[in-house]
């Protein structure tokens, strides 16, 4: 292959990233305009990113984006429990891409594939985050030494308690993922938020989260 080949396929490999951040970013704006005539509250005003945390100087992993998300809190559970800082959150991450990367790891070599994760984060009292970072959500989501997941139904996963780290008062994390190529603008406020639904009301038994000896 020749110079100019590889330098026209670096910049058609761009063309298509920004198309990507383009299509999310759309995504992403309807969703927090389309948020409270659904029930919930969007609590990010903007995305939160791997580049909050990183240090550009050392981690090239904050040169770009493969990682966005978006926190929500239902609306009458925001009203009920304000004080009490309790309650769940639900959590969009939309992910481009595994990466290999010191600081991820320990992450699932099954998560290279563009998806959105949704996650109903479960937090005991006076424990819900006053602010967000990243790795206060994409961890317990795709880490394997955070959180151990059980599959109920093959769709929906469920992991309890944080094995290490800490993550204040979370509790739990029931979770589920779609193709991204499957949620556009125009049918991104359906398939999102009834997800979001089907997370609130979805409950693990015991039978369902601890398999027989």
């Amino acid at each position: 292959m020749s110079s100019n080949e590889v330098e026209r396929n670096i910049a058609n490999a761009f063309k298509v990233v920004y198309k990507t951040y383009e299509n999310a970013k759309k995504i992403m704006s309807f969703l927090r305009g389309a948020a409270e005539k659904n029930g919930y509250i969007c609590c990010t005003d903007n995305p939160i990113t791997w580049r909050e945390n990183s240090n550009l100087n050392n981690d090239i992993y904050g040169w770009a984006f493969g990682r966005f998300v978006m926190v929500f809190r239902k609306k009458d559970d925001k009203e009920n429990n304000e004080d009490l800082r309790e309650g769940s959150l639900f959590v969009l991450c939309i992910n481009l891409g595994y990466f290999e990367s010191t600081n991820n790891k320990h992450e699932n070599e099954t998560d290279d594939i563009a998806k959105i994760h949704l996650a109903r984060f479960d937090y005991g009292k006076n424990a819900l985050p006053e602010k967000y970072v990243l790795w206060m959500f994409d961890r317990p989501i795709f880490w394997k030494n955070i959180m151990t997941y059980l599959n109920k139904d093959n769709y929906y996963s469920y992991g309890t308690r944080p094995v290490s780290g800490d993550y204040g008062g979370l509790k739990q994390v029931v979770k589920c993922s779609v193709p991204l190529t499957e949620i556009k603008s125009d049918n991104a406020e359906e398939k999102i938020f009834e997800e979001f639904n089907k997370l609130s009301s979805l409950t693990f038994e015991i039978s369902d989260t601890h398999p027989p000896a």
